[in-house]
């Protein structure tokens, strides 16, 4: 019994590599009139259509709504196992507007169809992902 639990306990050790998915770094810093960088990685076999924005929270006051962040590029194609660059680009704003997690930057992964041709359904699955912005 032993002899299992040990074998058991090592085989759970080895790190598996897990395809998908994924943005870096998970919360963006950002400071004046500076761009942030944000890595959307595809390590998949499909292409994704990124379309990116900033929303902001729903408690947000009416004179913070407009976001002062432009997303560079807005709508972009993320290639099959590749990883894609996104510019998070802060224009200024009044400090009174400046809190920790007002903002967030949401990224809409959508798979892209080439055929629609074909007599199967296909209903594709958007993965969204919000980070939030973080004033330095």
């Amino acid at each position: 019994m032993r002899f299992f639990m040990m074998l058991y306990l090592v085989l759970l050790s080895f790190a598996i590599k897990a395809n998908g998915l994924a943005i870096k770094p998970m919360s963006i810093t950002v400071t004046k009139n500076n761009v942030s960088n944000v890595i959307f990685y595809n390590e998949t076999n499909e292409d994704y259509i990124l379309h990116s924005r900033v929303t902001y929270d729903a408690a947000v006051e009416d004179k913070c709504r407009d976001a002062p962040f432009l997303v560079n590029p807005p709508i972009r194609l993320a290639k099959q196992n590749t990883q894609t660059n996104l510019g998070v680009i802060y224009l200024g704003r009044k400090k009174e507007c400046e809190v920790n997690d007002l903002y967030f930057l949401s990224v809409s992964a959508i798979p892209k169809r080439d055929n629609y041709q074909n007599v199967t359904i296909d209903v594709p699955i958007v993965v969204t992902q919000n980070m939030p912005i973080v004033f330095n």
